[in-house]
């Protein structure tokens, strides 16, 4: 992962993390209205 350098601030973790949670609720509700046709 990319965003050790300089300490490795825990904001760029936390900007990842939130691009993946909301990339996998975006997949779980296309999942979901999919399933539900």
């Amino acid at each position: 992962m990319h965003g050790t350098r300089a300490g490795g601030r825990p904001v760029c973790h936390a900007a990842s993390l939130t691009r993946a949670v909301l990339r996998y609720t975006e997949a779980a509700l296309a999942g979901r209205e999919f399933l539900a046709k």
